[in-house]
């Protein structure tokens, strides 16, 4: 519920704000504002990243020590405690002068101070712990989880086999495409900003896009659960032709339910 909590707040908090920004040309609603929007954004994007990055982890898990997996989630407060706490190590020292929230050059939103070069620890901090070390996290369990994948296409054609692995790899690839959106969505914005650490000033209108294009990453992945989930398909499929959806439990040996219930696990924090 990490993922689905950060993203709304994310999005019911920070659209609005850029919305009002953009139809005042700028910045315009004070400091003590800035800040509490900057420390918001900046808290639920971690939390979104850490999130993923524990999906991943989860999911390579599953695929190569299944067993260890019931352990991990019995440690399902520990482990959201845990994301919770690595955000707010990010999101808080901004608000004790360790850096500072200030209107980004696009004048849309707050965030931590990129130009500041006082700053440059905790910029490269906020790097290394926010982005290099999740996307590392993020290629070498996908890459092991494709490969896996790929090896375990032969086993397809075991009939009594075949339902589970299915399912398992429709999971996985809904985490791994999750995961690559993010990416996607994230490192022209990642990009922008070690370019002002490392290089120099880059012209506002190279920075609009980055900004918005990374806030966009809350939006999709609804749309890949909801595209990815057979059974949710099924229903809405039933439902537009005016077929009233079960109010049956289905029975447990229905694979289609132990998928629903394997993803929902998947996507719990």
């Amino acid at each position: 519920m990490n993922l689905i909590y950060a993203e709304f707040l994310s999005a019911a908090y920070g659209i609005p704000v850029d919305f009002a920004a953009s139809f005042a040309y700028g910045w315009k609603f004070g400091k003590v504002f800035c800040i509490i929007t900057g420390f918001i954004l900046t808290t639920t994007g971690m939390v979104c990243i850490f999130t993923l990055t524990y999906l991943t982890v989860h999911r390579y898990f599953c695929v190569f020590h299944p067993f260890f997996v019931s352990y991990v989630e019995s440690k399902y407060i520990i482990i959201s405690s845990t994301i919770w706490i690595l955000s707010l190590s990010i999101s808080i020292p901004p608000l004790f002068g360790w850096s500072t929230y200030a209107p980004e050059s696009s004048g849309m939103s707050c965030a931590p101070s990129w130009e500041d070069e006082k700053y440059l620890m905790y910029l490269v901090y906020i790097l290394i712990l926010g982005f290099i070390i999740p996307s590392f996290i993020f290629m070498y369990t996908s890459f092991s989880i494709i490969c896996c994948m790929k090896k375990t296409m032969l086993e397809h054609r075991v009939p009594k086999r075949k339902n589970t692995q299915d399912r398992k790899s429709r999971i996985n690839r809904m985490v791994l495409l999750m995961v690559l959106c993010f990416q996607v969505c994230w490192f022209p914005y990642a990009f922008v900003s070690m370019y002002r650490v490392f290089i120099g000033d880059v012209p506002v209108i190279y920075t609009v896009f980055p900004v918005q294009f990374a806030k966009s990453g809350v939006c999709w992945n609804p749309f890949i659960y909801i595209i990815m989930n057979k059974e949710f398909k099924k229903e809405m499929v039933l439902d537009q032709i005016g077929i009233p959806m079960q109010k049956t439990f289905p029975n447990a040996s229905d694979p289609t339910m132990n998928e629903n219930m394997e993803s929902q696990q998947s996507i719990e924090l």
